[in-house]
């Protein structure tokens, strides 16, 4: 059986379902053996192994940040199956679902502020986890891969971005050696 894990997304607000086909050990091996989350920054998890859907996920405490009545809960684990569209517009797929009573959680993010809770409440953390006084500190280095696989991703994130203004605008290329002067 699938261990249920309830991915929340800084950098792009979103949340997610991951349905790990995975042991225990197995999931922790995975990802304490990652040296840096920088490949999921702008895309999310969307290449974690196993089965990835994108949710709406309407927690209690952020119903409080609204000025709702309701604060948060534990037990506040509803969530919808969503698609999402363009101008990151949210399609319903499905009913209210329920999170599993011993599902999992993460956080990502950076290297810094990315981490996966089991069940049981044990935090894990990834093998390039840096504590934020160093995160933040003139003279962190990032090691290799952290470099390596920020630059893939801001290079994919960028190729996305040009090609979604490319529909609006047309051309975009910046190609203009048949153009002719006025």
């Amino acid at each position: 059986m699938a261990i249920v894990v309830h991915i929340e997304e800084e950098f792009g607000y979103r949340s997610w379902i991951w349905l790990a086909e995975m042991s225990k050990k197995e999931l922790i091996e995975w990802w304490t053996t990652h040296k840096t989350v920088n490949a999921y920054f702008y895309a999310g998890p969307v290449t974690f192994p196993g089965e990835v859907h994108r949710i709406y996920h309407e927690a209690a405490y952020m119903r409080a940040m609204m000025d709702a009545d309701e604060s948060f809960t534990e037990s506040d684990k509803e969530f919808f199956l969503v698609e999402e569209g363009e101008g990151r517009t949210l399609t319903q797929l499905s009913e209210k679902l329920t999170m599993p009573e011993e599902h999992w959680y993460m956080h990502l993010h950076t290297d810094n502020d990315s981490y996966l809770r089991a069940a049981d409440g044990e935090e894990i953390y990834h093998e390039g986890k840096v504590s934020d006084e160093e995160y933040y500190s003139d003279d962190y280095e990032p090691c290799q891969e952290a470099i390596d696989e920020g630059n893939t991703a801001t290079g994919k994130f960028m190729k996305k971005i040009t090609e979604e203004v490319g529909k609006y605008y047309g051309d975009n290329s910046n190609n203009r050696d048949s153009e002719e002067c006025n």
